[in-house]
């Protein structure tokens, strides 16, 4: 449990936009297919990516404008909950960000495994978080932010 003198260790959440590349935009790819859109997942934020964020905005009452900012991110989190035995694009987009964003030995297969879980525990000892193995919408914002 965190307390007033260790509390989590989280920034606020990014702004992403069309250009920007790497690993937290493969798992806004992942969590956008997660949340019923279609994109491919390749990493980089272009037209498609663009357009499917758009789309995500609409559906769920945001200002379609096409960039991922904090009311995006929090949206497209707030039904990924993970824990072991949850197989799916979230789950996948949370293994992107533990292997390629920081550095965990595991697959990024969408299955929520023994592995998964472990890796989770670490993370969330390194942001001052229990390490009970739940992805929250707290942790997500921790890994794709910090």
């Amino acid at each position: 449990v965190s307390t007033a003198s260790n509390p989590p260790t989280v920034s606020a959440w990014p702004t992403n936009k069309n250009g920007d590349t790497g690993p937290v935009i493969a798992a806004l790819q992942l969590l956008l297919r997660f949340n019923s859109q279609t994109v491919a997942v390749d990493g980089v934020f272009g037209n498609q990516t663009r357009t499917a964020v758009v789309s995500f905005q609409n559906q769920t009452g945001l200002s379609p404008d096409g960039t991922v900012g904090p009311k995006t991110w929090a949206k497209l989190v707030s039904g990924a909950q993970l824990a072991q035995g949850i197989n799916n694009e979230s789950t996948r987009a949370l293994q992107v960000l533990l292997r390629e964003k920081y550095g965990y030995d595991i697959e990024a297969d969408g299955i929520f495994g023994p592995a998964t879980k472990a890796a989770v525990m670490d993370y969330q000892k390194t942001v001052n978080m229990t390490p009970d193995g739940v992805v929250m919408p707290t942790l997500w914002q921790a890994l794709i932010s910090n």
